[in-house]
């Protein structure tokens, strides 16, 4: 992180750093043993510096997730339905949010539709947002490109992301310019 440019009005992103993506997924952890490490910098690096720290939960159930259906149909191997419980979080041990920091719950892969989270940036005049967690080519990536078509700048910090393996997570990587980070 060292070496990166930021300013005032930026924000770190973190989106689901949560257990049914890390913790319970061996492919994760096998693929990108040194994320944790990675996130706690990135975290620190933040935190340091008074950047605005965000969380993205996701929270998929039949209700507030209309695709799952779809998800579980062409994968059902995979856990689909994950209920959040503002009353029961679990969190990883590398990366549990402060007291004061935000949390945004989305019901998509997407952390910017239909949530709170753009409202709450432009409200915290907030312009660049720097990227980091887990899935890196789905939730990481469609959030970010969410944020980039809401107008702001945005910087993932590829080094503290992991996906379900090296070459997909280099593939997404590319689509963001290399992954910044």
């Amino acid at each position: 992180m060292n070496g990166i440019n930021y300013a005032p009005n930026d924000a770190l992103i973190v989106v689901d750093v949560q257990p049914e993506y890390w913790s319970s997924s061996a492919d994760v952890a096998t693929s990108f043993p040194e994320f944790p490490l990675k996130l706690q910098r990135c975290l620190s690096w933040a935190r340091s510096r008074k950047l605005l720290v965000i969380w993205v939960r996701c929270e998929y159930n039949s209700s507030n997730s209309p695709w799952l259906g779809n998800f579980a149909q062409l994968n059902p191997e995979k856990q689909s339905t994950i209920i959040f419980d503002p009353e029961d979080l679990s969190w990883e041990d590398f990366a549990v949010p402060l007291r004061g920091e935000a949390m945004v719950v989305k019901s998509s892969w997407n952390g910017v539709s239909n949530t709170s989270l753009t409202p709450y940036l432009k409200r915290c005049n907030i312009k660049t947002c720097f990227m980091c967690g887990l899935i890196t080519s789905v939730c990481v990536q469609h959030t970010a490109f969410g944020l980039f078509e809401a107008g702001f700048t945005v910087k993932v910090v590829g080094s503290a992301c992991a996906d379900r393996g090296r070459d997909r997570h280099n593939m997404a990587l590319e689509l963001y310019g290399g992954g910044r980070g």
